[in-house]
């Protein structure tokens, strides 16, 4: 028995041509991507490939007549060259490992900042979840800097007169001197300067880009993302008790501030990464550090409006259960004022 087909309507013809239009779209999308990411890289295979073509009589053999080179080679060559100045241009689409490791972090980050400012059934204190998270921060910063590069990290903390430095969450452990104290510089000359002092002082990122042991003692202020431009060189370093905390040489020094008010910000203090790498750190890395310590700001202000916060609502409660025993008071007063009153014999 032969089994008929069902007829071919025009709805099916039609979801027919959209599947098509799709798969076609899909197809040339990965090709442009693929061109845009890989265009040079695969010209210079291929080119490369035919310059080994074309010397293979060197090895005893003749994969293509001789005449047919130029053919082969310069088309390869133009085209490599035109690939080349359509990159310059910045039509790459590839992402860099140390994009990648930017983008995730800041992915997290941002999630647990949601977290930290409306997670208020978190485990532990303000104060607890606050050191986590810089720590966090750190270790995020650390792995993206300089591309993968091995990075030590730790903040330089304020104190509230802002005069005094205090060094926390290292990262990793031992790599600097937990609990050293830096004095914020203010041009007293008993006052040590160091990179990090300097960096909260003038709120601008400072960067010591070689220094060996104890003796280099130059940093400088930058102030344009866009190239190694200099406002000022400053001089002077603070050393920890340990000679291995010394052996770095490299030290980048990023402020951590927010928004207060128009030309006014509130710091709580610094980043300081370092490497025993000779000047790795490029303005790429600045710009990337830079954003990793405003995420890391604004943690820091949500953790002092939560102390306030829980202070204004224990004020309240206090004042609230002053209140209640006051009304309690009051009516015990005035339930012994009717008694005396009806003990009083009438006028």
């Amino acid at each position: 028995m032969k089994i008929q087909s069902p007829p071919l309507s025009w709805e099916a013809v039609k979801e027919q041509l959209h599947e098509l239009r799709v798969r076609v779209w899909q197809r040339s999308k990965n090709l442009r991507i693929h061109l845009r990411q890989k265009l040079s890289l695969d010209l210079a295979l291929i080119l490369s490939v035919g310059i080994i073509i074309r010397e293979s009589e060197m090895f005893g053999l003749e994969l293509i007549p001789k005449r047919a080179t130029p053919f082969l080679i310069l088309p390869l060559a133009v085209l490599t060259f035109i690939a080349a100045l359509w990159e310059l241009r910045g039509n790459k689409l590839s992402d860099s490992p140390q994009d990648i490791n930017f983008m995730k972090g800041m992915e997290h980050l941002l999630t647990r900042l949601e977290t930290f400012v409306f997670g208020d059934d978190q485990p532990g204190s303000t104060a607890e979840r606050a050191e986590q998270f810089t720590k966090e921060v750190i270790a995020h910063t650390c792995n993206t800097l300089c591309g993968g590069k091995k990075i030590s990290g730790a903040m330089l903390l304020v104190n509230e007169p802002h005069t005094e430095l205090t060094l926390v969450c290292p990262q990793p452990e031992g790599s600097f001197q937990e609990g050293l104290k830096l004095q914020v510089p203010n041009g007293d000359p008993n006052i040590p300067v160091s990179p990090g002092g300097v960096a909260f002082r003038e709120a601008k990122i400072t960067y010591m880009p070689r220094k060996k042991g104890g003796e280099k003692r130059e940093c400088s202020l930058l102030f344009d993302w866009h190239g190694y431009q200099w406002t000022s060189h400053v001089h002077g370093w603070v050393r920890t008790m340990l000679e291995s905390q010394e052996s770095f040489r490299s030290l980048l020094c990023i402020p951590v501030t927010t928004y207060r008010n128009l030309n006014e910000s509130w710091s709580s203090g610094v980043l300081t990464f370092t490497t025993t790498r000779r000047d790795p750190f490029v303005p790429y890395d600045f710009q990337m550090g830079r954003c990793f310590s405003k995420v890391l700001g604004q943690m820091f202000v949500y953790a002092r409006l939560k102390d306030e916060m829980k202070v204004l609502r224990d004020a309240n409660e206090k004042l609230k259960t002053q209140t209640e025993e006051a009304q309690k008071e009051n009516q015990n007063l005035s339930q012994q004022l009717d008694f005396v009153r009806a003990k009083l014999p009438p006028d």
